[in-house]
């Protein structure tokens, strides 16, 4: 049993719940098409911090 009080079995089902949604073709999608205008529009401007562009858009 983990000390943290919220690493309960219901965090958990709610955890592997939002996983599931975020794989959803849908959200695939649309992340996607994200990318694509994102990058379309910041490109040149953003270029030197490119490598960081994957780990931005997962979060937005």
């Amino acid at each position: 049993m983990s000390a943290n009080p919220l690493a309960t079995p219901a965090q958990r089902a709610v955890e592997d719940r939002a996983m599931a949604l975020l794989r959803r073709p849908e959200l695939e999608r649309a992340r996607t098409i994200v990318s694509m205008l994102w990058s379309n529009a910041v490109a040149w401007p953003s270029r030197d911090q490119a490598d960081r562009f994957d780990n931005m858009i997962d979060e937005y």
